[in-house]
């Protein structure tokens, strides 16, 4: 009798220790597969942040271009209008030029009739 009990207890005692062992081993892949899912969802998060910086990052440097192209096209504007402003001074100055040449000219030889007219008289 006393080995019956002593073998109903420990009977009892493994049916006790298999139960403890499923709750550890169920509580185990619970936590296992938590785990999973906050590293699935971490990876995902750190995933969204980095498109998100390189969107950033492109669209920085998308800007950065267009202001250089900007930068570019005033400098070029710059360059020729002042290349058109010589331009418009040279000839500006060109036609004066001219203008008195052929005034003084003129001047001159206005200044020679009278000349001649003095002494026809």
């Amino acid at each position: 009798m006393d080995k019956l009990r002593k073998d109903k207890e420990e009977q009892k005692f493994k049916e006790k220790q298999e139960t403890r062992q499923r709750m550890i081993d169920k509580q185990i892949e619970y936590l296992s597969q938590l785990k999973n899912r906050d590293d699935e969802i971490l990876n995902k998060q750190v995933a969204d942040a980095e498109e998100k910086a390189h969107k950033l990052f492109m669209e920085k440097e998308r800007r950065r271009l267009e202001m250089l192209q900007q930068i570019e096209r005033s400098r070029q504007q710059q360059l020729d209008r002042k290349k058109a402003e010589k331009e418009a001074d040279m000839k500006e100055q060109k036609e004066f030029s001219e203008f008195w040449k052929v005034r003084n000219e003129e001047l001159a030889i206005a200044e020679q009739q009278e000349r001649e007219e003095e002494r026809q008289r």
